[in-house]
């Protein structure tokens, strides 16, 4: 009680602002920095958290695999074409050939052109001494002559060189069977390095011409017929055939890149052209 017999005296009370306390050092809501911290703290300052260092080396070796698998991918699609590339190109070039020529009236100097680049030049003669010529399907190689066909080890060098001639059959000129023949292997590779030459005889029809050149005389063929016979059979390796005449067999394995079976393309002389064999008995005489 005072002097004035209050015996409460009412003082006003000051209204605490909303964040009034929170402020500065007050220890109200903020801590002060303490300059002792915990030593995991310290260890961890400087370096990524373990989740952050698992992310990183995920990411790494997603990298590192994506890396990989490209590679991969290119080494495939370079492999593939290596190996079939050739395969490729000679089927390509031979259709979009057969389809020019088939409109021969429509084409123009530039079809001609285009014909001559994709089928080749086929007019050289690779040998004169002994060489097959196919127009049709752009073929040229020299022929080695008398390659033993049971001997794999002579025939398949002498196919590095070109196409081979059995040895035993007549050759060219002769009235017996000439028999040429390209081996084809069991791998594509294989197909373009032995069997590039022969790769589409499939294609020959009946009419088609192949032309040979032995000892600087040209000898023309017209194909009549086309089998596919078993690897052991040999009789058309005989130099003497049922017809009496001269004749050409022409053969590679089947299906190409196989030793399955045998295509042979059978095809007869053609006789001289009369200006030809009148030229040939004036120098003989």
């Amino acid at each position: 009680m005072d002097r004035q017999g209050t015996i409460f005296a009412h003082h006003p009370v000051k209204k605490k602002q909303p964040n009034e306390g929170l402020h500065g050092d007050s220890g109200v809501g903020q801590a002060p920095e303490s300059p002792f911290k915990p030593s995991y703290a310290k260890a961890s300052e400087g370096r990524p958290s373990k989740r952050l260092r698992s992310k990183t080396i995920t990411s790494s070796k997603n990298r590192g695999l994506s890396l990989i698998g490209s590679a991969l991918i290119i080494f495939s699609i370079l492999g593939f074409t290596l190996t079939y590339g050739p395969i490729i190109k000679t089927e390509l070039n031979y259709r979009i050939v057969k389809l020019l020529n088939r409109n021969n009236s429509s084409r123009g100097s530039f079809g001609d052109i285009l014909v001559q680049t994709l089928a080749g030049n086929i007019d050289q003669i690779p040998d004169p001494n002994f060489s097959l010529i196919i127009p049709k399907i752009n073929a040229s190689s020299r022929v080695i002559p008398n390659v033993d066909p049971g001997n794999e080890a002579e025939y398949m060098a002498a196919l590095k060189q070109g196409v081979a001639h059995a040895k035993g059959t007549y050759l060219p000129g002769g009235k017996g069977t000439v028999y040429l023949f390209a081996h084809s292997t069991d791998s594509p590779i294989n197909i373009v390095r032995y069997n590039a030459v022969f790769y589409l005889l499939r294609e020959l029809e009946a009419g088609d011409e192949v032309i040979v050149y032995f000892a600087g005389v040209k000898h023309r063929y017209s194909v009549t017929d086309k089998k596919i016979v078993e690897p052991t059979d040999t009789a058309y390796l005989m130099p003497e055939n049922p017809l009496n005449k001269e004749l050409l067999i022409l053969q590679t394995c089947w299906p190409p890149g196989t030793r399955f079976k045998r295509l042979l393309i059978f095809a007869e002389k053609l006789p001289i052209p009369p200006e030809i064999q009148a030229t040939r008995d004036l120098i003989k005489n």
